[in-house]
């Protein structure tokens, strides 16, 4: 990875000049060169191949899925994506300054206010403290986190402290978004009602995104691909036409 390309959960500028969430008609899609670039990525635990000979690119706009049964490297794939953990081999080349990523598990400063949680990287980045805590607060609200703003994590249950998660990494506007298994610990409507919002979002801003997700009712409409991970090896997919829509159960896979 280039150093100094990616500020994880920070943005340069605030994100100014990015298509606002909620604005209506606007689309940032193009093809224009990859933010993201892997080649060759694989990775051993032990006598353990878990990922061989991984290449996959991700342009503004693209929604990369990766989809599979468990054990098969989702979760390692992205965090050596992200940067956060280095292949047994291959590379990895980043062309983003805004960066957002979402655990499976939060990952939140206990000694903060959800708000607070949410604003700080704007305001790490330079971002005046008023501007950030306001747009900390909308996206509390996009994430119908209203009344929870003052609220330390230990007082949110499981589900909001995600939700938390979600709007502190769209807060900065990233260009390059990375989603595990986002929408853990919410129950089915809710989890629609937070997939729509990302849809939207997505949509919208033009971001390039891996979205990690063992459930195909998560799979969002954006999608443009999907890479299926099985214990046979890597199967790039054509995104579906159209997202599963069981509201009550969640599918996964086997």
């Amino acid at each position: 990875m280039r150093p100094g390309t990616a500020q994880h959960g920070a943005c340069r500028h605030c994100g100014n000049g990015a298509a606002p969430y909620g604005a209506p008609g606007v689309s940032r899609r193009q093809a224009v060169s990859p933010v993201l670039v892997c080649r060759s990525i694989s990775q051993r635990f032990g006598p353990r191949d878990v990922l061989v000979n991984i290449d996959l690119t991700l342009s503004p706009g693209e929604v990369l899925v990766v989809r599979g049964p468990s054990g098969v490297g989702k979760s390692t794939l992205l965090r050596i994506a992200a940067g956060l953990t280095p292949p047994t081999r291959g590379s990895v080349s980043m062309h983003a300054t805004r960066v957002g990523v979402v655990f499976q598990e939060p990952r939140l400063l206990p000694w903060r206010t959800a708000l607070d949680n949410v604003a700080l990287p704007l305001v790490a980045c330079g971002c005046p403290g008023k501007e950030a805590r306001d747009k900390a607060r909308r996206m509390l609200h996009r994430m119908e986190l209203n009344g929870f703003s003052t609220a330390h994590p230990h007082e949110l249950s499981g589900g909001m402290r995600q939700r938390v998660s979600l709007a502190r990494a769209l807060a900065i506007e990233p260009e390059l978004l990375f989603l595990d298994e986002p929408f853990t610990g919410l129950d089915p409507k809710l989890r629609q009602t937070m997939l729509r919002h990302l849809e939207q979002y997505l949509d919208q801003s033009g971001a390039a995104t891996m979205h990690v997700t063992h459930d195909l009712v998560e799979i969002p409409s954006t999608a443009t691909r999907v890479l299926h991970l099985t214990p046979r090896g890597p199967e790039f997919e054509p995104a579906p036409r159209h997202r599963a829509t069981n509201h009550t159960h969640s599918q996964p896979e086997e």
